[in-house]
């Protein structure tokens, strides 16, 4: 899969550990101790293990390749019962967020790489996951929510289970509430409870298989406003097949924008990242400092500049 010679070479770089989690877990962890901005640690979390989610994830993947060919200190594991990390999936979501936790204490724990910073960066149910602890990392930096799973639309739903697919009609069905056996509300208040100050950026496709863009939109409406960025990108699905590159360049220009990509730190004034202009220039964009969006409606469509 690493096509890449700089990104086979970053992999081949990695420390293979194994972190200790609640309920006597152990965590199959990759970890890259970063260049030139190895004073941040961004941490990637994978969508649900149960359905074939781990950290050799096409998009978990891009996004490491991305951050670690960057410098920065990068981390991908897998949640308990995947791969190769023991106990099995917690069905409530409150194991899996447990396990995030469990990263970020682990590398501010080694005092030879401990960072100054941590961005957690989420996709599918590893979003959930990670939204749910934020108020507990001290270091936090910046919080991103890649295609977080909040509804299906029933009209395009389907549940896709080893070779077999059920179609399902009705109405929309809560796939937060399906994920986590009931514990949805809770994780949504957790969510809900993100440092105001914290910058934020939620991205999804419009053509999300798990959440319609009507019902993601109502979703990050309801989170509060401050320092909160949300994008919806034109074509993409849930799993950003051959898009992960202008999902890359979209969480490059954030960073860019929230100075989250200095080499010392979070910084007001940074050097830019890989962005392309080309491969941003069609998304929805809101964001609470934005001047253009209309006040009639905060989903205006908005062209990124460059």
């Amino acid at each position: 899969m690493h096509n890449n010679p700089r990104s086979v070479k970053m992999h081949l770089q990695e420390e293979k550990v194994t972190v200790p989690s609640t309920d006597k877990v152990e965590l199959e962890t990759r970890l890259y101790r970063g260049a030139g901005r190895k004073q941040t640690c961004v941490i990637l979390t994978h969508p649900y293990g149960p359905l074939g989610g781990n950290f050799e994830n096409n998009v978990v993947q891009a996004l490491f390749d991305n951050f670690a060919s960057q410098g920065f200190m990068t981390v991908r594991f897998n949640f308990r019962g995947a791969g190769r990390s023991t106990g099995r999936t917690s069905f409530k979501g409150a194991g899996e967020a447990d396990d995030v936790l469990s990263i970020c204490r682990y590398v501010r724990g080694r005092p030879e790489i401990a960072p100054t910073h941590i961005i957690l960066c989420g996709y599918s149910y590893g979003s959930v996951a990670a939204g749910a602890i934020t108020r507990q990392v001290p270091e936090l930096a910046g919080f991103i929510s890649i295609s977080y799973p909040r509804y299906i639309p029933m009209d395009s739903l389907l549940f896709l289970s080893g070779s077999r697919v059920l179609t399902c009609w009705s109405c929309d069905v809560a796939v937060l509430w399906f994920l986590t056996f009931f514990g949805s509300n809770k994780l949504k208040a957790q969510l809900m409870e993100i440092p105001a100050n914290l910058p934020k950026l939620f991205i999804c496709g419009n053509r999300d298989n798990f959440t319609s863009e009507a019902n993601f939109k109502k979703f990050v409406d309801e989170l509060p406003n401050e320092n909160k960025t949300v994008v919806v990108v034109n074509e993409a699905t849930h799993f950003w097949n051959e898009m992960e590159q202008v999902l890359v360049a979209h969480v490059n220009q954030w960073m860019g924008r929230n100075g989250l990509n200095s080499k010392t730190g979070k910084s007001a004034s940074a050097a830019a990242l890989k962005v392309n202009p080309a491969v941003v220039a069609t998304s929805t964009v809101a964001s609470k400092n934005s001047p253009t969006l209309s006040p009639a409606s905060p989903w205006s469509a908005v062209e990124e500049d460059d």
